[in-house]
C-alpha cells in the first residue's frame, strides 16, 4: 500500500516477515486487497466484488494475540541456537584457539626462560613484561570477536526482538552460554602452552582464573562498544576506544599517580590493569618463586609498588574484574533495547 517502507539496513524479506508478525489481521487483509488489485490492475479504492468486504471492520476473531515463552524456555532454545552455530562455525572455532596457540608459543620462545631465576641475566622487569603480553593478548583475543559479532547480528536481533520472539534479557545470557566456556579454554590453552616456557612459579590455576577474569571484562567493554554500532566497520572504527585506554591506565606507560586527577577514575573502566595486577599478586608471592631471597623480593615489592598494586586487596581486583563484566554488559543490554524501541511491538 506504500506506507510500509522497508527501514535501512533491512532485506525486503526481513520486513515483510515483520508486517506479517506484528500487524493486525485488517491490516494485512488491506495488504493483501491492494496486492490483488494491483495484480489485477484494477483500482484498489474500488475493489472487485470478491475482494470487497475484507479488512473493512475488524472483529473479535481478527484480533492479533501475541504470547511469549518463558525466560527460561528462551534462553534454552537460544542457548541451543549458539551452540549450534559454534558446531558449524569450526573454521572461526579453530581460527581462534590457533592465533591463541601461535601467539602464546611466539611469547614463549622470545621470553623463553625468563622467570628462571638462576640465570645470570635474570631480571624481574622482563618477568613482568611476559606477563603484560600474555595479558595483552587474553583481553584482546576475548574483545575482538565479540566487538563484530553483535553489529553484524543487529537486524536480526531487531526483528526477532521487535516481533516478541524472545527478551533482550534471554538473548545476551544466551549469548554467555558459548561465551564463557570459549573464554575459559582460551585462557586454559594460553598458560599450558607459556606457563612452563616462561618458567613461571605462581600457582597456575589462579592464573588461568586471573586471566579468564581478564578476557571476560575485555569482551564486556567490546561488548558495549559494539552495541554502540550500527555496523562491523563503525565497530572497527570504535576498536582504537577499546584498547588504548587499557595500555594507559594499566601503568605500563606512565604512572598512575602521574595522571591527571580527575581523570584517574577511568582505571575503573579498565579491566587490563585489574587483570595484570591479580598475575602480579599471583606470580610474585614473598619468599616463592621470583621473589625468593631477599633481593629478589625487595625487587618484586619495588615492582609491585610501582605499579601501585597491594597483594592484600587481590579480592577488590577480582570484584573490579566481575563488576567490569556485569557493568558493561548492562549497558550494552539498555543500548540494545533503547534502539530496539522504534521496532517495538505494539
Amino acid at each position: 500500500s506504500g506506507c510500509h517502507a522497508v527501514p535501512p539496513e533491512t532485506t525486503p524479506a526481513d520486513h515483510v516477515m515483520f508486517l506479517m508478525q506484528t500487524l493486525e489481521r485488517p491490516s494485512l487483509d488491506a495488504m493483501c486487497d491492494a496486492h490483488a488489485a494491483a495484480e489485477a490492475k484494477v483500482d484498489p479504492h474500488q475493489a472487485p466484488p470478491h475482494l470487497a468486504g475484507r479488512g473493512s471492520t475488524p472483529d473479535s476473531s481478527s484480533v492479533l494475540v501475541r504470547r511469549q515463552a518463558s525466560l527460561p524456555v528462551q534462553f534454552a532454545v537460544l542457548a541451543k541456537r549458539e551452540l549450534r552455530n559454534m558446531v558449524r562455525d569450526k573454521r572461526v572455532i579453530a581460527a581462534r584457539l590457533g592465533m591463541t596457540t601461535m601467539l602464546n608459543l611466539l611469547f614463549g620462545i622470545i621470553f623463553l626462560h625468563v622467570g628462571d631465576t638462576s640465570r645470570s641475566d635474570y631480571a624481574v622487569s622482563s618477568h613482568f613484561g611476559a606477563l603484560v603480553m600474555v595479558g595483552v593478548s587474553s583481553m584482546m583475543g576475548n574483545a575482538q570477536p565479540v566487538l563484530l559479532l553483535f553489529p553484524s547480528e543487529r537486524p536480526r536481533f531487531l526483528r526477532e526482538y521487535a516481533t516478541g520472539t524472545y527478551s533482550a534479557a534471554a538473548y545476551f545470557a544466551s549469548k554467555l552460554s558459548t561465551e564463557v566456556p570459549l573464554s575459559f579454554i582460551t585462557s586454559l590453552l594460553s598458560f599450558i602452552i607459556c606457563y612452563w616456557m616462561l618458567d613461571l612459579s605462581g600457582n597456575y590455576i589462579l592464573l588461568v582464573l586471573s586471566s579468564w577474569l581478564l578476557g571476560m571484562g575485555g569482551a564486556s567493554t567490546a561488548l558495549f562498544f559494539g552495541c554502540l554500532a550500527s555496523s562491523p566497520q563503525e565497530a572497527m572504527q570504535a576498536a582504537p576506544a577499546v584498547f588504548v585506554p587499557q595500555m594507559l591506565f594499566a601503568g605500563l606507560f606512565v604512572r598512575l599517580e602521574q595522571i591527571p586527577v580527575w581523570i584517574r577514575w577511568a582505571q575503573y573502566l579498565c579491566s587490563l590493569k585489574y587483570g595484570i595486577s591479580l598475575f602480579e599478586v599471583v606470580e610474585f608471592q614473598p619468599g616463592h618463586g621470583a621473589c625468593s631471597t631477599d633481593a629478589q623480593q625487595k625487587a618484586c615489592d619495588a615492582l609491585l609498588s610501582s605499579n601501585e598494586v597491594n597483594r592484600d586487596m587481590w579480592w577488590v581486583y577480582a570484584l573490579v574484574l566481575i563488576a567490569i563484566f556485569l557493568g558493561f554488559r548492562l549497558l550494552g543490554l539498555l543500548v540494545l533495547v533503547r534502539k530496539a524501541r522504534g521496532f517495538a511491538l505494539a
